[in-house]
């Protein structure tokens, strides 16, 4: 693909054509140019902004070009696409607003559509995540200068490996393994800050902590799920248990009436022995009246008639009144007895219904009762759960820690053995790197590192000997910009175009640039892309004697002079 032109809908906006090879934006600043007129400058940058806007890029709303002055531009980009399947010229007319949509050869269509024609271009087949399509762009028309691995501040270092490993040739599925070692790693920091941060109250990544603490739920739930089974609800249960209550209060009071029966049966048995003995004392009496009447008789003392007569009257009335308290203490042991005995009978009576009573309470219980009990077996299935759940995350995470040694050392050999497939390609742009280098600086060490890192990803490292200050940086930045594009174009991904914006040569000495732009003149005719670069007249003024930019430079030159000079055609905050 290469750029035949770029323009605006806009009369005002200066249209700019393009030829194969090394094509110089040039911007003049003579003397009489002021801060003012350089306030919005000449649209060097505007055009480098334009072009990624083009090939499918995003405007932000802190982007330079997303201003109210330019809300209605349309921008048009003129692309040719030789040996192409489909069309060999396309013409892109994209507005600002809205960027969802643009026109493909004057047809409106979406910008998913353009995309994917670029995708070809970049030889991204579906399924390739990393590199983007806007990181592979991003190569070809850089903005950021800072590092020379990278093309924007955002990417890992994964991505950026991934990216040029895949302008080398390097399969975009071995390259991406490291992404997902690295999503992996940054799940499990995330985790752990989490647990750490107490985000995740209760939560442990200890599989050994979290082991006992799920077994004794386990149990606790086994256990009230087994008592439930074994238990009905009675509805009767409060009835069942204050009929409980009321027997054992029975009871009790009846064992205290027998007991007392008891002793009163003693004590009249106690008292009818008692009787007993003096009614035989009676018996004996009768012997003794006779033994006193011949005792009397023997002194010669004969007692009255009268007074054996109330001896013997009196020892009637005490043998009746014997008699008489014999037949009541019969009587009352026998009503006792009576009493004791259906006393008793009533206990065993009230004993068995009281049994069958707790029986019924022990193998039920209340409906309030069951419910509380279910609502904590619910409970403690939750906790059980919640508790799997963390022994599972701790487990997952235990083995991602094992898995991700096991994927780290399979990236890297995976990487490892991409070097060694590729090795002629490698060496390639090993050799391409250092070749330019030499010439930029010649006394200098200058090698382009390409490894396997033992996190998995491909590892570049540009050097150049001395490489603190900024200008070996951009020169190191221009180098492998001009490898990754030689190589993409060897392997079929990238398009015959590469730009940079004159702030690549801003740190770099005269000889230095001049040197790049001889390189890349040069490099662009030998593998037949565009080199397109912004300069100003004056840095182009300064290298004149080692670099003749005439033939380079295209017709339309910018100007920051004036409000008409610059790429819009007009000034606008």
């Amino acid at each position: 693909m290469f750029l035949e032109k770029l323009g605006a809908d806009d009369s005002r906006f200066k249209t700019l054509d393009f030829h194969e090879g090394m094509n110089l934006i040039v911007a003049d600043r003579d003397a009489e140019s002021t801060d003012e007129d350089s306030r919005n400058g000449a649209g060097k940058t505007s055009f480098v902004r334009i072009l990624r806007y083009l090939l499918g890029g995003k405007i932000s709303k802190t982007d330079a070009l997303a201003t109210s002055a330019l809300k209605d531009f349309v921008f048009k980009g003129f692309f040719d696409f030789p040996g192409s399947k489909r069309a060999e010229s396309y013409v892109v007319e994209r507005p600002l607003h809205p960027q969802t949509r643009l026109k493909i050869n004057h047809v409106d269509r979406k910008i998913d559509e353009w995309r994917g024609l670029l995708c070809e271009v970049y030889g991204l087949t579906p399924g390739i995540v990393r590199p983007s399509l806007g990181q592979l762009v991003e190569q070809t028309v850089r903005l950021e200068f800072d590092d020379a691995v990278k093309v924007n501040s955002w990417d890992s270092k994964w991505e950026d490996g991934a990216r040029i490993g895949y302008f080398f040739g390097f399969s975009p599925k071995v390259l991406s393994a490291a992404g997902e070692i690295s999503a992996i790693k940054k799940n499990q920091r995330q985790i752990k800050k989490a647990v750490k941060d107490g985000a995740l109250p209760g939560v442990s990544l200890n599989a050994a902590e979290i082991r006992p603490s799920l077994v004794a739920a386990k149990a606790e739930r086994d256990n009230l799920a087994n008592q439930l089974r074994e238990f009905t609800v009675d509805e009767e249960y409060a009835n069942h248990q204050r009929l409980a209550n009321s027997l054992s209060r029975k009871l009790k009071d009846l064992s205290d009436e027998i007991i007392s029966l008891g002793q009163r049966r003693d004590d009249l048995q106690r008292a009818m022995d008692e009787e007993e003995v003096a009614s035989s004392d009676v018996v004996d009496n009768d012997v003794d009246v006779n033994r006193l009447s011949a005792m009397y008789k023997e002194l010669g003392v004969l007692l009255p008639d009268t007074v054996l007569k109330r001896y013997e009257q009196v020892e009637k009335f005490h043998s009746s009144v014997i008699q008489n308290r014999r037949l009541y203490l019969q009587s009352e042991l026998t009503e006792v007895k009576q009493k004791l005995k259906e006393a008793e009978k009533k206990r065993k009576e009230l004993d068995s219904k009281r049994a069958e009573t707790m029986q019924l309470l022990e193998s039920s219980m209340a409906l309030e009762t069951f419910m509380s009990a279910q609502k904590d077996l619910n409970d403690l299935e939750v906790k059980v759960e919640r508790l799997n759940n963390q022994l599972k995350l701790a487990h997952d995470f235990e083995s991602n820690g094992l898995d991700l040694t096991e994927k780290t050392a399979a990236a890297q050999l995976g990487v490892r053995r991409e070097i060694d497939e590729h090795q002629l390609l490698v060496d390639e742009a090993i050799g391409l790197f250092s070749q330019f280098g030499t010439e930029i600086y010649g006394d200098r060490d200058v090698e382009l590192i390409i490894n396997d890192s033992k996190s998995g990803m491909l590892e570049i490292d540009p050097r150049i000997g001395g490489d603190k200050s900024a200008g070996i940086g951009q020169v190191k930045t221009f180098i492998l910009d001009m490898v990754c594009t030689i190589m993409g174009i060897q392997n079929g991904r990238s398009p015959r175009l590469l730009v940079h914006d004159s702030k690549l040569f801003d740190s770099m000495d005269s000889r230095q640039v001049a040197s790049c732009l001889n390189i890349g003149a040069r490099q662009a005719e030998k593998y037949g892309f565009e080199y397109i670069v912004t300069m100003n007249s004056d840095r182009l003024e300064q290298i004149k004697h080692e670099f003749n930019s005439e033939r380079y430079v295209i017709n339309t030159k910018l100007s920051d002079q004036g409000s008409d000079g610059g790429l819009f055609g007009f000034r606008f905050e």
